[in-house]
């Protein structure tokens, strides 16, 4: 099979059509991405996703939520963290002011 170009390689994987390999993407840290920079690792233009040859960039398209239609519940929160239930059911205790945290 010759190359697929990442647009060709996503539909055709979606549509469960033969295809070259798995379609790539990841999501990083931002503060991962700030390190990577500073050690010149990156450029500052350079699109994380061309680094390491990624076929989407964003995945904001796809939900991986179960229950689509739920709004997450803070179980509990404090100075350091919050305790959500999410629409996959799960029960997740994130930090708010450490690598990686999400703003809720």
């Amino acid at each position: 099979m010759i190359p697929l170009t990442s647009v060709e390689r996503v539909q055709r994987f979606l549509k469960r059509q033969p295809h070259d390999r798995i379609p790539c993407y990841e999501h990083f840290w931002s503060e991962t991405v700030k390190d990577w920079k500073a050690q010149g690792k990156i450029s500052d233009q350079e699109e994380i996703g061309h680094q390491f040859d990624f076929d989407m960039t964003l995945a904001s398209a796809f939900n991986m939520m179960a229950d689509i239609s739920f709004t997450p519940e803070i179980i509990e929160e404090n100075e350091e963290t919050v305790l959500t239930l999410d629409g996959n059911g799960a029960i997740l205790r994130r930090y708010k002011k450490r690598p990686g945290h999400r703003n809720m």
